[in-house]
């Protein structure tokens, strides 16, 4: 059972698709919350939609342990608001690193443009099948992804006036009216709203940029693009930093610039499904969303020293098999 403490913050842990890792997960988590002795109070949700709704609604509060297959995760997403994703790539000295000294963030829609999940088919008389997806690009939705990147950068960059590079991925060559709408509505909300950052903002072909990415990607920082453009450059990005186990993500409202309201943190990357039944599985995700959580909630020096235990553990190479170390997952907790 989950400890519970007297004025703890409730969190709704949502189990994903994975039920042997998540099992796992939820008992990590319990001996983390024992162990470091954390206000945290836990309900444990099923995989219902309504059940994850209503819970999210009443704490405020999400960590899913593993993806949720995609189209319950858009309903939430839907019915909640939560049309901003933001995932954090960083470097973390592990073998598999393509390069070093990495730190970029990615921004993307989670339930708009190509996940509208607006399609239908035609049948003709002959047997004939027409097909059509709608693309749906809301220039409010743009507005308030736009808006929340750069109130991000002049919030958590001390010194974002230096170095700085913003980019919008688009595809905006081909789908004028779409993504022409996203890169357009990128240009005016930094010449309106954040001149001090306008010439640190750039717009890229999401061709290019996958290509960029992966030979150079010390030149991308910040990037903010559309649902499916963001999925292909998470999985890039995940590669880069050496494994997806290494990169968390939250989901929120983008007008909610402080991320106050209800978040949900979680796996950047869905590969649930190459993880073998008895597979181990770095537990890092788990941890640095329980620190984030831990922040947000008002306990940041508990958040900030859990954040700090888990990277020196990295710093000194004590990691799980699966990263290449000697460690157990419940080895690998214990430890911080």
């Amino acid at each position: 059972m989950f400890k519970r403490f007297y004025s703890s913050t409730p969190i709704t842990v949502i189990k994903g698709d994975h039920n042997a890792l998540s099992s796992k997960l939820s008992q990590q988590l319990n001996t983390l919350i024992s162990k470091k002795n954390l206000p945290l109070s836990v309900q444990l949700v099923e995989n219902k939609t309504d059940a994850i709704i209503e819970s999210l609604k009443e704490t405020k509060t999400g960590l899913k342990l593993t993806s949720l297959n995609y189209n319950q995760s858009i309903a939430i997403n839907k019915a909640l608001n939560l049309n901003g994703n933001l995932s954090f790539f960083e470097s973390k000295g592990l073998s598999s690193d393509k390069f070093k000294n990495l730190d970029f963030k990615i921004l993307k829609d989670t339930y708009q443009t190509e996940y509208s999940q607006l399609e239908h088919e035609l049948v003709a008389a002959d047997g004939e099948r027409l097909t059509e997806l709608l693309k749906v690009s809301n220039k409010k939705n743009f507005e308030s992804l736009h808006n929340f990147i750069f109130n991000y950068v002049k919030t958590t960059k001390p010194d974002f006036q230096k170095d700085t590079k913003i980019t919008v991925v688009h595809k905006a060559n081909i789908m004028k009216k779409g993504d022409g709408l996203l890169k357009n509505t990128f240009s005016d909300i930094a010449a309106k709203k954040y001149p001090e950052l306008e010439s640190s903002s750039n717009a890229i072909i999401v061709d290019n940029c996958s290509m960029q990415l992966v030979c150079k990607p010390e030149q991308f920082e910040y990037m903010v693009t559309t649902a499916l453009y963001g999925n292909i450059l998470n999985n890039i990005g995940a590669a880069l930093v050496g494994s997806d186990k290494i990169v968390n993500a939250v989901t929120f409202n983008s007008d909610d610039l402080a991320l106050k309201d209800i978040t949900i943190h979680e796996p950047a990357v869905n590969h649930n499904t190459l993880i073998s039944e008895n597979q181990d599985y770095n537990p890092y995700i788990l941890v640095k969303n329980v620190s984030d959580i831990l922040i947000k909630a008002g306990h940041k020096e508990q958040g900030e020293q859990l954040s700090q235990s888990l990277k020196s553990l990295f710093e000194s190479g004590k990691l799980t098999k699966d990263l290449g170390g000697e460690l157990s997952s419940e080895e690998f907790i214990q430890l911080l």
